[in-house]
């Protein structure tokens, strides 16, 4: 296979993507923002921690999803979004926004933040979109409205609202998969039960009133799965080989709300997801951080519990909030030292956790001609902890004090001061004017500056870890500009991010890895975004990102962020029948020793048919051509999935 391929000029569109102009989302008011789903019914999205951003791009699930589809064939449909999963099902998922690193973008839930404490990168990996009821993406950074780690942007996932009731099941079906090898070494790789991906995904939901002024939903999803990856290079013993990493995941959610008198509403929300996978990926040694051939097994329990009090008092409304985060990972690694030697085991039993408790005060109040004023304080404490060995340290907090004015036409103000874990005050400011030119063109320019502060591992790893290190900083612009004129509508965003003491792990002797500051470092760019209705039923959706994320300290290409990026979606719409064909790709991509990896265009397509507005039958084919790709070296994707599910509303 090339290193290289042609620039994706052939790529564009996100996959049912409603992008919103500043003129169009500054006169959307936040709970308001809905869409009609097929009871014919308004499903408001839910609003906890604070109102979206008027600027924000939002993505409304029920456009997209489709039972059994995971969270990062989803994103990988945001313009100017690169998604990384590390070691397929149930591996560490990284977003790149930008050309930023995954510890740059901040992922929240409902508000609340998903960043792990001690990788610094958000736990994604688990979420079932089918959970799901929008998500808002900001560009550029965004840390005077979100705090540390928005850097690069923010994406916060909101859950389903209301008293919609959902049953969705889908199962994972595929075409075999040939070995590449004419003498194949491993027994197994013409085993029926190694080379079919299969797999199943249910969600359910119920929701209802208990009594005059209290609701409450309750929601269950699982998934079980195994999919076929063809393991290749120096860390695969057994040469090419087929295996079928199994991911196993139980996600459930209760949320409970009550309205009080005086326009007080109290929410109780409460969420859990139990995961194992058995993912394949290279492990590596806890003291030289060298890559060892193994077969990873990890255990997962995530939680997360808020209770949220909000008050209304005419256009002004305050929400106080108390959240628990908590984050346990086992390890059951097995590591192969010879083909013919028994499997050792390497990491057996050893346990990584991280906690979060935070406290946080909002207040919105809506002025007359349109615009929002909204400040409050946040109140985090993070703690780390591993029964393996003993952090340098194992706990911090943050403390920070925000306020940020936002007119109706999408012009506005934002300033946040921080008092950080290392006992300092950071301040982060942005600032965006938007015009609208005339009813067909409109503009927005943004400017502002963000930071984050290391992560556990990249300060306290004992043995390995920097206190030394300084926080990274960043300063971002970035301008849109929006044109509609009929059934066509595009944009055109310039981006340009610098960031100071980039933070990266590079080896300081032949024996350790350690975390680095990288003086200087920048990402300069483009995104493209169009969409036309070719015909009353048939319509046309794409982006294209060219990017140069760049090391400028040492003048070379930033690790693991691609330099093209796109999407294309051509669908047709009669009545309730939907066909979709879709193609997705990515090029430029180097690893951590320069090393490129080849570029790819993955081809999908999707039908979805509804025999009533209630019930729709779905079936979607991911890279139905089959193409071997892969995001790390000489470790490769999964092939081709077909799933077919159902969905019922009622």
């Amino acid at each position: 296979m090339k290193h290289t391929k042609p620039a994706l000029v052939t790529a564009i569109a996100l996959c049912q993507l409603t992008l919103q102009s500043p003129a169009t989302a500054a006169n959307t008011t936040p709970t308001q923002a809905s869409h009609a789903n097929p009871t014919g019914e308004i499903e408001r999205i839910a609003v906890h921690g604070r109102a979206p951003l008027p600027n924000a791009t939002i993505i409304r699930m029920d456009d997209i999803y489709r039972p059994g589809m995971t969270l990062r064939q989803i994103l990988r449909s945001v313009p100017g979004l690169y998604v990384r999963q590390s070691g397929g099902l149930g591996g560490e998922m990284s977003l790149s926004l930008d050309g930023s690193s995954g510890s740059q973008v901040l992922v929240l839930l409902d508000g609340e933040p998903l960043t792990s404490s001690t990788l610094g990168t958000p736990l994604l990996q688990h979420i079932d979109p089918a959970e799901l009821s929008a998500i808002e993406v900001v560009y550029g950074s965004s840390a005077a409205a979100y705090g540390a780690g928005a850097m690069a942007g923010a994406i916060n996932l909101r859950t389903r609202s209301g008293g919609q009731q959902v049953v969705a099941v889908s199962g994972l079906f595929g075409s075999w998969v040939e070995p590449h090898h004419d003498t194949p070494q491993h027994q197994d790789v013409n085993n029926p039960e190694h080379s079919r991906p299969r797999g199943m995904q249910a969600y359910v939901r119920l929701a209802g009133n208990l009594g005059p002024r209290s609701s409450g939903a309750f929601s269950y999803s699982k998934r079980d799965e195994r999919q076929p990856i063809e393991r290749r290079g120096e860390l695969a013993p057994f040469g090419g080989e087929f295996i079928a990493p199994l991911y196993q995941s139980d996600s459930l959610s209760l949320n409970l709300t009550h309205e009080r008198s005086n326009n007080r509403t109290v929410n109780v929300s409460h969420r859990s997801t139990f995961s194992k996978a058995d993912y394949q990926q290279d492990c590596l040694d806890t003291l030289e951080f060298q890559p060892l051939a193994c077969q990873p097994w990890l255990k997962t329990r995530q939680n997360l519990t808020r209770i949220e009090q909000s008050r209304q008092f005419g256009p002004r409304t305050r929400r106080l909030s108390l959240s628990y985060f908590n984050d346990d990972a086992t390890s059951y690694d097995r590591l192969i030292s010879e083909p013919a030697m028994q499997p050792l085991w390497s990491g057996f039993g050893e346990r990584y956790s991280s906690q979060r408790w935070r406290a946080a005060y909002v207040s919105e109040h809506r002025l007359q001609g349109g615009g929002m004023v909204t400040r409050g304080i946040d109140w985090q404490r993070e703690y780390a902890d591993s029964n393996a060995f003993e952090y340098m340290q194992q706990s911090r907090a943050r403390f920070s004090v925000f306020n940020q004015y936002m007119s109706a036409g999408g012009s506005g103000l934002g300033l946040r001061a921080e008092r950080l874990g290392s006992g300092s005050w950071v301040v982060a400011g942005d600032a965006q004017y938007a015009k609208q030119f005339n009813p067909q063109f409109d503009a927005l320019v943004k400017v502002s500056n963000g930071y984050r502060e290391p992560g556990f591992n990249d300060l306290f790893w004992p043995g390995a870890g920097n206190p030394e290190l300084n926080r990274e900083r960043s300063q971002s612009v970035y301008t849109q500009l929006n044109y509609q004129q009929g059934p066509f509508s595009a944009s055109v965003r310039p981006f340009y991010q610098r960031w100071r003491d980039l933070i990266a792990w590079a080896p300081v002797d032949t024996l350790l890895w350690q975390p680095q500051n990288v003086d200087r470092a920048s990402s300069r760019g483009l995104t493209l975004t169009l969409q036309q209705q070719l015909s009353e039923r048939l319509s046309l959706e794409g982006s294209l990102t060219l990017q140069d994320p760049r090391d400028d300290q040492h003048n070379q290409r930033l690790p693991y962020r691609a330099t093209e990026l796109g999407q294309l979606q051509l669908k047709y719409e009669v009545g309730l029948l939907t066909w979709a064909l879709e193609a997705q790709g990515r090029n430029g991509l180097r690893t951590n020793n320069g090393e490129p990896l080849p570029g790819y265009v993955l081809y999908s397509g999707s039908w979805q048919w509804g025999p009533s507005e209630l019930f729709f039958l779905s079936l979607r084919v991911d890279n139905f051509t089959n193409t071997r790709y892969a995001e790390r070296v000489n470790w490769f994707e999964p092939g081709r999935q077909m799933r077919l599910g159902f969905t019922w509303r009622y």
